[in-house]
Parts: C-alpha cells; sequence; structure tokens
C-alpha cells in the first residue's frame, strides 16, 4: 500500500476521536483522549497529599495495634 494511505487512516481515526458531537460514544472517546494526553505528556502538576494522609494513616494505625 501507498504511504498516503495509512495517513489518510491515521488522520480519519484522529478525526473519528475528536468529532466534538455524542456520536460514537463520546463519554469513552473523551476518556480514551484524557488518557492518552496524560500518557504523552505527563507534565502537569501532581498532588498525592490525599493519598499519603491515608497512607501514613493506615501505617500508623497498623504500627499502633500491631502488639
Amino acid at each position: 500500500m501507498n504511504a498516503n494511505v495509512y495517513v489518510i487512516l491515521y488522520v480519519a481515526v484522529a478525526l473519528v476521536l475528536i468529532f466534538p458531537f455524542d456520536i460514537f460514544y463520546f463519554s469513552s472517546r473523551y476518556f480514551l483522549l484524557r488518557t492518552l494526553w496524560r500518557i504523552a505528556l505527563p507534565l502537569q502538576a501532581s498532588f498525592y497529599c490525599s493519598f499519603l494522609n491515608f497512607l501514613f494513616g493506615y501505617l500508623s494505625y497498623q504500627a499502633a495495634f500491631a502488639d
């Protein structure tokens, strides 16, 4: 196959993914795009305060009742 066919197919898939109307399972496509964006560009600030509070609370609870 010609290389142009592959480019056209990639463009068609990209257009279907970013199609703004509620056709072709919009919520699933939005979730997929958001996940791919987070994987490809992990430059956003991440805050794990709530997870760390949970983890340290759990560990201190386990240490207090380990006797």
